[in-house]
C-alpha cells in the first residue's frame, strides 16, 4: 500500500504572499483558492 500526503494546514498572516511562495518557489499545485466565509480564505 502506498501512502501520500495530500493536504496540510498551514495558518498564515498574509495568504497571497504564501500562495505565492508556495507555488512559485516551493513547486506546489494550487488547487482551490476559495473564501468559505468573510473573513476566512483558503488555497489548497
Amino acid at each position: 500500500m502506498d501512502y501520500k500526503l495530500e493536504v496540510i494546514g498551514i495558518h498564515v498572516s498574509d495568504v497571497d504572499v504564501s500562495l505565492t511562495f508556495y507555488t512559485e518557489q516551493a513547486g506546489f499545485c494550487l488547487d482551490h483558492d476559495m473564501s468559505p466565509r468573510e473573513g476566512m480564505r483558503v488555497g489548497r
